[in-house]
């Protein structure tokens, strides 16, 4: 719930940076939030306001975000799915890949996406048993026990700020994924997981968050329907929001796809009223040229790309053999004729 102090009149406050976590008006929070990185792991050129430049990469998101994040600052940083997907070695890597990025941008919580689960849920689960940052997912469960895959929620306590956040994806995402990745599994529906979270913690915690899979239109649904929420960071429909839009009263933050945005957002919380008395947001254009990049990050996806390229070359002298026994074959029959 976006609420702004009505006593003083204020009805929208430009967020000034303080030199300190605390402010005369409340406490200070750091977001970072991004999602679709369909494994866009090296640069690609994109026009960005008219000009062509080279944009993204992982190295160079990374850079960016290790640049931005300060020290002794109450930070968070979340991921809205859909890692996988968008490079041929999905099907070979199975995803772990990303895991591995995820480790290194030092994620704080993950939802899965769609995409995640198309190698199969017993996979979706061996590259994330050993992840030390928190994947949330309320609304899926197994049929057979009604549990969840993952926690459905977290709570960060930051030095005297209480974040509540719940995972969500949208409920009609078992039509699209792929069948074998989702057999035994139920989508419930992400409002009613959000409203029970609501219910659970919105008199304990400072700022409730759903971390959405679920895309603009069902997020703003969930706007409607659960405006108790402080925000919604979203993802799934690649929507590019250079501002958070506020639906009844609750923020909603998209930041496209493919690693070409960073998402940044400071608040000022009044931890009293349980309220966000002012923030400001953008979303950072990830030009690669002008970024230091994470070396980790760039031998992290040069040792990916090593592995495909030698993953690659069997499998095409393979392919060759059996075009030309096929070819083989063909000839056989012809002359047969």
């Amino acid at each position: 719930m976006f609420r702004l102090n009505s006593k003083s009149g204020i009805l929208f406050i430009t967020f000034i940076v303080a030199l300190s976590q605390h402010s005369a008006l409340g406490v200070r929070l750091e977001l970072f939030y991004w999602g679709d990185f369909h494994m866009e792991n090296s640069s690609s050129e994109q026009t960005i306001d008219g000009v062509t430049r080279n944009v993204g990469g992982a190295a160079a998101f990374s850079g960016l975000l290790k640049s931005m994040r300060q020290k002794d600052m109450r930070t968070l940083t979340f991921d809205a799915g859909d890692q996988q997907v968008g490079h041929p070695f999905s099907t070979w890597t199975k995803g772990d890949t990303q895991i591995e990025l995820l480790k290194l941008l030092k994620v704080d919580a993950f939802v899965p996406g769609n995409h995640e689960f198309d190698h199969g849920l017993r996979s979706l689960l061996h590259i994330t048993e050993s992840v030390k940052f928190d994947i949330l997912l309320a609304n899926v469960v197994r049929i057979e026990d009604n549990t969840t895959l993952f926690k459905p929620h977290v709570i960060y306590e930051l030095d005297g700020l209480k974040v509540g956040v719940v995972g969500l994806i949208y409920q009609g995402f078992t039509h699209y994924a792929i069948r074998k990745g989702i057999v035994g599994l139920e989508a419930t529906d992400p409002v009613v997981a959000a409203q029970q979270f609501v219910e659970t913690f919105k008199d304990s915690v400072d700022l409730l968050i759903a971390l959405s899979h679920s895309g603009w239109a069902q997020d703003s649904i969930l706007a409607n329907r659960v405006p108790e929420l402080d925000i919604i960071i979203g993802g799934h429909s690649h929507t590019i929001l250079q501002k958070p839009r506020i639906i009844n009263t609750v923020m909603i933050a998209h930041a496209g796809s493919k690693g070409r945005y960073l998402g940044h957002m400071n608040l000022i919380i009044d931890t009293t009223a349980n309220a966000i008395i002012s923030f400001d947001a953008e979303l950072i254009p990830v030009i690669t040229d002008s970024i230091k990049a994470d070396r980790k990050v760039e031998k992290l996806v040069k040792g990916f790309e090593r592995r495909y390229a030698l993953h690659l070359v069997p499998n095409l002298i393979n392919l060759i053999k059996q075009f030309f026994l096929l070819l083989k074959k063909i000839l056989l029959l012809l002359f047969a004729i």
